[in-house]
């Protein structure tokens, strides 16, 4: 309950049967993140990291649904550490880290989404039918960093659906390309394992345009070419 008002507050949309649903979305969304950064997750590319990242772009759409105009995530965590804080003091020890993780991922998100769905909205202007081609939700993804969940879940509320196979088809193209692209060190073992990498991963996000800090998680370590799982004093290795 007490979430669910500061949602409100938050946002400025008063609590009716229309704004119901995306109150109760933000409020359980904003509890499911917090504990998991609490727990050391933070928001990536790839494993438990992109599964935070899609539940808090979720929450983050609905406050956006709502006619927020402003980053508002952020804003609830001194809510929730008060009223769950002293059962779970991890909340209380993280509560920083898990406002600044909200603020930097919602300022991203916000200029993602603006331009993504004003590019939907032109595409769905032209549809015939009730699917997107898959063509289209990938070019959302790879140009603009619309992911395929976020396209599917602004058409699921139109009774609209996105062509997977053809999503999946241009994505395998794409990679393709990369790799018949792709020019490192010259040394095509070493080329080979560093395009591994970036596509398990994805590549390094730079954030130094907008923030002179910022989280990040050593996701591999590489020792003459090969990947290892420690590094000693005194060696040369890349993170």
């Amino acid at each position: 309950r007490r979430l669910i008002e500061a949602s409100v507050e938050a946002t400025g949309a008063a609590e009716t049967e229309a704004t119901s649903a995306s109150h109760r979305v933000i409020s359980d969304h904003l509890r499911s993140c917090s504990f998991l950064i609490a727990d050391g997750v933070l928001p990536s590319n790839e494993g438990r990291g992109y599964v935070l990242r899609r539940i808090m772009r979720r929450a983050m759409r609905h406050a956006h649904m709502l006619g927020s105009k402003d980053i508002v995530m952020h804003k609830l965590a001194p809510t929730l550490v008060s009223e769950m804080g002293q059962a779970f003091p991890e909340l209380t020890r993280a509560e920083s880290l898990i406002q600044e993780t909200f603020k930097l991922e919602e300022s991203r998100f916000r200029q993602m989404l603006d331009k993504g769905l004003r590019l939907l909205d032109d595409e769905l202007a032209h549809l015939s039918g009730d699917t997107l081609a898959g063509d289209v939700a990938f070019k959302l993804y790879d140009t603009y960093g619309f992911p395929l969940d976020l396209t599917q879940d602004a058409l699921r509320e139109k009774k609209l659906k996105v062509d997977i196979v053809g999503f999946n088809t241009a994505m395998e193209a794409q990679r393709a390309k990369a790799r018949a692209a792709w020019s490192g060190s010259g040394d095509a073992t070493s080329d080979k394992l560093w395009f591994e990498l970036k596509e398990k991963h994805g590549a390094t996000e730079y954030v130094g345009y907008t923030s002179e800090s910022a989280e990040g998680q050593i996701v591999a370590i590489v020792k003459d070419g090969e990947l290892v799982d420690v590094a000693e004093g005194g060696e040369t290795v890349s993170i």
